[in-house]
């Protein structure tokens, strides 16, 4: 069997196989004396009919047959002696019998890009030391206060002010004519929160519960919500109501009602920093690694397959969609295109799909893998997390074939910290400071 490669482009190649008679011909043979014993051909006994009967007869159908055999079993063989690494299994371009009962075919494959790596042990990066001050600790002491709260009307009909809760029914209109997808009979507005529009807050300020109100808002060209971008919208609005926030109490039934493990404030004012410090050496740790491999990346000059970069972006678009839909609206409401979206995603897939590369290349060379006690850890860890039962879990994303891909996500988890362990690692105060101690981690 004699194989070659032909490049179409650098992560594309037709493989080429041509096999000779003294491979193919036995086959050959043997597929029409098969034949002969098992069909049924008027006017001669079984196996008895020549072998130009039989070829006018079935000839086409055995050589078919044997086409797809021969194919199935050299295309691994082909593969391995050519030392390629596909990304996707090969496409049957054209098979064909020639000559004396040759065979060849032609196959196409997406294939892994070839690439050189520099060195990706001591990149130098900064990470950010991660502090909590008091001041942190009272913030999210007050916002765990605040959504355990209550809010109440006020009373005196004083005007609302920053902070205040406004329960409003407006409308929007442009030209004069109302605007489908903005208005609301009932509101629950947080001024001072920016939520909707600075300017639609600020024109809150100071009214009372029934007063009425008709003011206008110019929407920034970059606003998030593309419907409105660029759009002069007049409104006209009704409070009906003033609310004010009361905090819950923060004493020690408060927070035994939190956690009946937490007995006194002091002992949950140290649990809420422990746990801001444990998030916030996550975020510091994330970054850190991004760092390490956009580092790395800028060195390597290689050729995205674009089956990858398709894959990785139909995925991006399919989960902003998502999104989008569980926040009910679709893509007409928000003002774009599915193409729109997906020309705008290019960039970041292209991205993706260069680091997942270089990742999977540090993997390879560094032996890095996962093994299924890890992968069942994993899926013990979220079942802790989220109350299901890990096995169901498992069952989950084996049945929607995603166990591949979550494994490759705890090799590439694997792979960034056996990067950042062998960086060299500059302490900062913040994420902006060019000072800090050098901290390396080999």
């Amino acid at each position: 069997m004699k194989v070659s490669l032909e490049e179409i482009n650098p992560t594309k190649k037709r493989l080429i196989v041509e096999m000779t008679s003294e491979e193919v011909g036995p086959r050959m043979e043997k597929a029409f004396k098969d034949a002969s014993n098992s069909v049924r051909i008027p006017g001669f006994r079984p196996g008895k009919a020549p072998r130009r009967v039989i070829e006018s007869f079935y000839g086409e159908k055995i050589k078919e047959d044997l086409s797809r055999n021969l194919v199935t079993e050299s295309l691994p063989k082909a593969i391995e002696e050519l030392q390629v690494r596909p990304l996707t299994m090969p496409v049957l371009e054209k098979s064909f019998f020639s000559g004396t009962r040759n065979f060849n075919y032609t196959a196409i494959m997406d294939v892994y890009p070839s690439f050189v790596i520099g060195d990706y042990k001591g990149i130098e990066i900064e990470k950010q030391t991660v502090t909590v001050s008091d001041e942190d600790v009272d913030r999210q002491i007050n916002y765990i206060r605040e959504s355990h709260g209550k809010l109440n009307s006020i009373e005196d009909s004083r005007p609302s002010q920053k902070g205040d809760f406004l329960l409003i029914e407006y409308q929007g209109f442009e030209d004069e004519k109302p605007l489908m997808d903005m208005n609301s009979s009932n509101l629950l507005l947080h001024l001072g929160s920016a939520e909707f529009h600075p300017s639609f807050d600020d024109a809150l300020l100071g009214l009372k519960k029934g007063e009425k109100k008709e003011f206008t808002v110019e929407f920034e060209n970059t606003f998030n919500r593309p419907a409105f971008a660029g759009k002069k919208v007049l409104f006209k609005i009704e409070v009906q109501d003033v609310k004010e926030l009361q905090l819950a109490q923060l004493d020690d039934e408060f927070v035994k009602g939190l956690n009946a493990e937490i007995k006194t404030v002091d002992y949950f004012r140290a649990a809420v920093k422990k746990e801001m410090l444990e998030q916030a050496e996550k975020r510091a740790e994330a970054q850190a690694k991004r760092a390490v491999i956009e580092k790395i990346c800028e060195g390597v000059d290689l050729a995205l397959p674009d089956i990858l970069v398709e894959a990785e972006n139909s995925s991006a678009v399919e989960e902003i969609l998502s999104n989008i839909t569980r926040n009910g609206a679709t893509l007409e409401k928000v003002g774009v295109s599915r193409e729109k979206l997906s020309e705008e995603m290019r960039p970041l897939s292209e991205k993706r799909v260069k680091e997942m590369l270089v990742i999977e290349e540090i993997a390879s060379r560094e032996n890095i893998d996962v093994d299924q006690e890890e992968v069942d850890h994993e899926f013990a860890m979220i079942a802790a997390s989220t109350g299901q039962d890990a096995a169901e879990i498992k069952k989950y994303y084996a049945q929607g074939g995603m166990l591949g891909a979550f494994t490759r996500k705890l090799r590439e988890g694997k792979t960034l910290n056996y990067l950042l362990q062998h960086a060299k690692i500059h302490e900062v105060k913040n994420a902006d400071s060019a000072e800090g101690t050098v901290v390396t981690s080999q």
